[in-house]
C-alpha cells in the first residue's frame, strides 16, 4: 500500500461514515433539496422577483431576480430538508432507523467509490498510468473494477439518455418536447 491507496482508503470511509451517521434518507433528501431549490429557484425566480418589484420592496429588476431566485430555492431547500428530518424521526420511532443508517452506509460507500474513481482517472490522466504513485497502488485497478461493477448495472438506455443531455448541453440539437 502506499500514500495513493491510503487516500483512496481515507475517501471511502469517510463516505461511509458519513453516510451511516446521516442515514439513506437524509442522504437522498439532501441531494433533493439541493437539486429541488435550485430548479425551483430557476422556476419561480421572475414571478417573486416581479413580486418583489410590484411591493416596491426592491427597485432594480436584476436584484429583485436574484433575490426571487434565492427566496424560492433557499424555500425549497428548507422543506424537503424538514420533511427528511421528520421522516428519519418516523423510522427511528418505529425502531427501523437502524435500516436507514445501514442503507446510508451502503450509499456512502457507493459514492465513496465513484468519487475514488474520479480521483484515479483525474490522476492518471495528470501523471500518467505509468507513474509508480499509481502503477504501485493496491487500491487503484479495485476501485476502477468496482466502478465498471457498478456501471453494469446502470439502465441499458443510460448512456443514450447521457448523450442526449450533452448535445443539448452543448447546443447541439433543439429540445423535443413532444
Amino acid at each position: 500500500m502506499n500514500l495513493f491507496d491510503i487516500l483512496l482508503l481515507c475517501i471511502i470511509l469517510i463516505c461511509f461514515a458519513t453516510g451511516l451517521r446521516s442515514g439513506l434518507i437524509r442522504q437522498v433528501f439532501s441531494l433533493a433539496a439541493i437539486i429541488g431549490g435550485i430548479a425551483l429557484g430557476f422556476f419561480f425566480h421572475e414571478s417573486l422577483g416581479n413580486l418583489l418589484l410590484e411591493k416596491n420592496i426592491i427597485a432594480e429588476p436584476e436584484i429583485s431576480n436574484i433575490l426571487g431566485f434565492l427566496i424560492a430555492a433557499c424555500s425549497a431547500y428548507i422543506l424537503i430538508h424538514y420533511l427528511s428530518r421528520f421522516l428519519t424521526d418516523v423510522m427511528e420511532k418505529i425502531n427501523m432507523g437502524w435500516i436507514d443508517h445501514l442503507l446510508g452506509g451502503a450509499m456512502g460507500f457507493i459514492i465513496g467509490l465513484l468519487l475514488c474513481y474520479l480521483v484515479v482517472v483525474g490522476v492518471k490522466q495528470f501523471v500518467g498510468e505509468d507513474s509508480p504513485f499509481v502503477k504501485n497502488s493496491v487500491l487503484a485497478p479495485k476501485v476502477v473494477t468496482g466502478y465498471h461493477i457498478l456501471r453494469e448495472q446502470a439502465p441499458d438506455n443510460l448512456d443514450k439518455s447521457l448523450e442526449k443531455f450533452r448535445e443539448l448541453r452543448e447546443g447541439k440539437e433543439e429540445p423535443d418536447f413532444e
